[in-house]
């Protein structure tokens, strides 16, 4: 299933942004590392995979959005999981594209600390 839809989504990247380099940043999910997803990434130009670290949710963009999602709900009070489960997706469906933007910058900063500090830790080790 997660195929269909990686393969879907790089489609659309690469139609929306036919002369970017494009990097997908996927958790060490075993999904994520499967032949099927190598295979849609090697047969596109200028398409690469970072895999995160395991328990780095700081490195990840749905990380972010989940947390955002938690403290939008961290006051309601519903009667039953369903219509929690219909907060939940009117916040993701209604985030703004400002809102999504801001989740990957902030990731993107995240993950340039991390390698930074792993190249400052190669020089002292």
């Amino acid at each position: 299933m997660f195929y269909a839809y990686f393969n879907a989504l790089v489609k659309k990247m690469k139609e929306r942004y036919p002369d970017k380099n494009l990097l997908f940043v996927l958790d060490n999910l075993w999904a994520h590392k499967s032949s099927l997803i190598m295979k849609v990434i090697n047969n596109e130009d200028n398409c690469f995979l970072l895999f995160t670290p395991s328990n780095s949710p700081e490195l990840s963009p749905i990380e972010n959005m989940f947390s955002f999602t938690k403290k939008r709900l961290r006051n309601e009070i519903l009667p039953d999981r369903n219509l929690y489960a219909k907060k939940i997706l009117e916040i993701f469906f209604n985030l703004e594209e400002k809102r999504i933007q801001k989740f990957f910058r902030r990731t993107l900063g995240n993950i340039q600390n991390f390698w930074m500090n792993l190249e400052r830790q190669k020089i002292i080790d």
